[in-house]
């Protein structure tokens, strides 16, 4: 039977079984689940006295520290909603940086945002205090929270569209846990140790290293800064293998990441205790993959333990994941023009969740591209903004991914609004990015494809002074996946926008392009 948030908390408090680790610049912080929630209570009652209880939204704003836990699960204690509000590694533009904040304060009707003191002149100055928290512990006091409260309004990424407000309840934020511990492979299990760095403001850090592990009832899990694995990333692997980590989920670029640098510094870690070793929150590139299951060995990593996920923040983190201890599998599907594509296969459907292709309102069988749509008890209710058109109907979510069915596991091949058609033909823009990433000189991650006006578009990083790059990289497309009449533009570094799942934020850079606010070195059409 399904509880709220501060029910779950309170019960591992009761059962001293949790503890959040945050391995910080200035040393390690431990909060254990008592801990947690004698703080918890003493947040509550000073958003309370404030005014602040069931209904109220509360913004919170800073890195992955012990007062973000704290006072997220305080929202949560009096029956308010939380709202996550992102925060860059780097803030290069200050002004947009502190307008996005007001943006989203304002667009969830946040009645007070609580922020890290470094951050609180970005932040509306009528609704912000810092998080610093009061000293006094008063008096315990049962939480206020129901089922049907609202727990979290989740901003989506924005990779393809304006942010939207996605609004999720306890009842299926709670049933997301219930899923992942439940069937014959449980993604995960009572006792795991966690390792992660992804912000608690992103879904997956939020639901994923935050709820998961008191909900679920982790031994611990192990946090290292944002901030901090951005500068090096291989740090990430060596805490998990001081800490003996059996479980551990990022996007694919941030594994590869991790372990480029990990090599590029001569350091050797042993992964032999991961039990899940989890792509999240981005597509997967097949090579990418196959690299990693080759780099196993040398890191005592099991290939059995790779995994690969698939969701998204309106089912509230995860929909289809490959079964524990299962291993990766491929799938190879042929397009109208007889090429032949590799996937990665998602895994099935997470218990009492289904999946569906559908093609022009309907639903296609196994091998057959169309939009992936979701039921479930996880999907969400609605978005905040009455105005953005509902994306459940008949409690079908349309997700407004591409994907097929095989066996009833789940390849997820592209975006629909991503998709490049030119002359009839469909390219997926993943492809189109593999190959300009293959070429020497290319930057890998930083390609970005899109369709201008019927004309296909693809915008190049350099990581190196190379000669001719646009010109090499139109004809490696060409050979590679047969498109001719492509536009290639080199630009400068740090000019293809990602989300902070590492996601190509397609859109935006189509729409730079179409204003001629990109700065383009060189080109070949």
């Amino acid at each position: 039977m399904l509880t709220t948030i501060p029910a779950s908390l309170a019960s591992a408090a009761a059962e001293e079984s949790t503890e959040l680790v945050f391995h910080l610049e200035d040393g390690v912080q431990r909060l254990g689940a008592v801990e947690l929630c004698e703080r918890v209570q003493s947040a509550a009652s000073w958003l309370r006295e404030r005014g602040v209880g069931r209904g109220s939204r509360v913004g919170l704003l800073g890195p992955n520290r012990p007062e973000w836990a704290v006072w997220a699960y305080a929202t949560w204690w009096i029956g308010a909603a939380l709202v996550p509000i992102q925060v860059p590694v780097r803030v290069r533009d200050p002004q947009a940086f502190q307008e996005r904040v007001q943006w989203t304060s304002m667009a969830s009707g946040c009645d007070v945002v609580m922020c890290s003191p470094a951050l609180l002149a970005s932040s509306p100055p009528d609704l912000s205090h810092s998080w610093v928290e009061p000293t006094t512990r008063p008096a315990k006091f049962a939480s206020d929270a129901r089922l049907d409260d609202i727990a979290v309004i989740q901003y989506t990424s924005g990779s393809t569209a304006e942010p939207k407000g996605v609004v999720l309840d306890h009842a299926r934020v709670m049933a997301q846990f219930d899923q992942l511990a439940k069937g014959e492979r449980p993604l995960t299990h009572r006792g795991e140790v966690a390792g992660g760095w992804v912000p608690f403001f992103h879904d997956l850090g939020l639901f994923g290293f935050l709820l998961a592990p008191v909900v679920n009832r982790y031994q611990a899990v192990h946090l290292l800064p944002t901030e901090t694995f951005a500068g090096d990333p291989s740090l990430w692997l060596e805490l998990m293998a001081a800490q003996h980590v059996t479980f551990a989920d990022a996007p694919q670029s941030a594994w590869t990441a991790a372990l480029v640098a990990s090599q590029r510094r001569g350091r050797h870690v042993d992964l032999s205790s991961l039990e899940c070793a989890v792509y999240g929150a981005e597509g997967l590139d097949v090579q990418a993959v196959t690299e990693m299951l080759e780099l196993c060995p040398s890191i005592g990593l099991s290939p059995d333990a790779l995994m690969a996920t698939y969701g998204l923040a309106e089912a509230v983190l995860g929909v289809t994941a490959t079964p524990r201890g299962a291993g990766l599998r491929f799938d190879d599907l042929r397009d109208g023009s007889g090429r032949s594509h590799r996937f990665v296969s998602c895994g099935p459907p997470l218990p009492d969740t289904r999946v569906r292709i559908v093609v022009e309102g309907r639903e296609v069988g196994d091998g057959q591209v169309g939009e992936i749509q979701v039921a479930g008890p996880c999907v969400m209710s609605g978005y905040l903004d009455p105005a953005t058109p509902n994306a459940v109907h008949d409690g079908w979510l349309s997700t407004g991914d591409l994907g097929y069915l095989r066996g009833g596991e789940l390849m997820v091949t592209g975006r629909i609004k991503d998709v490049v058609i030119v002359m009839g033909q469909n390219y997926y823009p993943e492809d189109l990015e593999w190959a300009a990433a293959r070429v020497p000189g290319t930057k890998p991650g930083r390609c970005a494809a899109f369709v201008d006006d019927e004309r296909a578009v693809l915008l190049v990083e350099a990581s190196d002074d190379s000669p001719d790059l646009a010109k090499r990289v139109k004809y490696a497309v060409a050979d590679a996946v047969g498109l001719s009449g492509l536009e290639v533009n080199v630009v400068p570094a740090g000019t293809v926008e990602k989300t902070t799942s590492g996601k190509l934020r397609r859109s935006t850079m189509r729409e730079l392009y179409r204003r001629g606010e990109l700065a383009i070195e060189s080109s070949a059409g």
